[in-house]
């Protein structure tokens, strides 16, 4: 996946951004997100450009780091290298259908965010069978559509 994405990168935004853009007005509409926010799969940093605040980048790739402004660390998001209990709000959009594992993925987002905290996600409708782990870990809050994705807003309180 990294070799995919770092070939990529230099096209991604011309190719992706409206797509992308659209995915973050339906998910975070109203929403008001607290910091410090991970962006968990930050490509290129279109999120960050969007909402023009302060993020921590997460991505395999980095060849898209480098056209990112965020402040990014290269990583799994299988293994996300921040200690337990440092973020208040995790966001990640259409990247979960690209891991091996999503439940790995799913603990570790657990793992890192705030027990009152609050984690955004996005998956390509093709592929929800990668979700079926979610509420071992998250309440869902509320399921939306959002594009060629599912978006569903979860909270990490029990």
């Amino acid at each position: 996946m990294q070799k995919l994405y770092d070939k990529t990168a230099d096209v991604y935004d011309s190719r992706y951004k409206d797509i992308q853009e659209e995915k973050y007005r339906i998910m975070l509409e109203d929403m008001q997100l607290k910091e410090p926010i991970l962006d968990l799969g930050s490509g290129t940093g279109l999120l960050q450009k969007y909402l023009k605040g302060k993020l921590y980048g997460l991505d395999i790739s980095f060849a898209s780091l480098k056209k990112s402004s965020e402040m990014v660390v290269q990583g799994d998001a299988e293994q996300i290298p921040y200690k337990d209990n440092t973020f208040s709000t995790v966001l990640s959009f259409t990247t979960l259908q690209n891991l091996e594992s999503a439940e790995a993925m799913l603990r570790e987002v657990k793992r890192v965010l705030k027990k009152d905290g609050l984690f955004v996600l996005t998956v390509l409708n093709k592929f929800t069978d990668k979700l079926s782990a979610i509420e071992k870990y998250f309440r869902i809050i509320e399921v939306k559509t959002c594009g060629e994705d599912i978006g569903l807003i979860l909270s990490s309180d029990e």
